[in-house]
């Protein structure tokens, strides 16, 4: 299956639409809501023109997360990335079900991983904006941030 330059920014605007990094222009209950397989493996297909497959695959993922909760801000997951990056791989390398799901495991949590690795990074600017309020500089403050 190939796959064209608009159809992989269509699936990473999706994936930045469902991500739990973004400032939620949607809201955040829908925002959560695209993050999940069952609506992630939709999008997809339907993105990538084989909505049946998409469906199928984000189903089989979607079993496997029902349960995922996110306790005390630590996701064991980033679900985002569960969903549109494993699901899109999948279908282009046209892999059954059985490998989509081995294939989300291994991407969310690579997904945690590297969200904490940016919010552990972004850290540092939090106390550089402390600083500048410290000196009472709020649009040294606003530049920071």
């Amino acid at each position: 299956m190939d796959v064209s330059i608009f159809q992989a920014i269509l699936i990473g605007i999706a994936c930045w639409l469902g991500s739990i990094e973004n400032p939620q222009p949607l809201g955040l209950a829908l925002s959560d809501m695209l993050a999940r397989p069952i609506v992630g493996g939709t999008i997809v297909g339907l993105i990538l023109g084989d909505l049946g497959t998409g469906v199928a695959i984000g189903a089989a993922i979607q079993a496997m997360y029902l349960g995922n909760v996110v306790a005390g801000g630590v996701a064991a997951a980033d679900m985002s990335f569960v969903s549109y990056p494993s699901i899109a791989l999948a279908m282009i390398a046209g892999a059954d079900t059985t490998v989509a799901v081995t294939l989300a495991t291994t991407i969310g949590v690579l997904g945690a991983a590297l969200f904490t690795a940016y919010e552990t990074f972004m850290s540092v600017f939090n106390a550089m904006a402390d600083r500048q309020l410290d000196k009472g500089n709020i649009e040294g403050m606003k530049r920071v941030y």
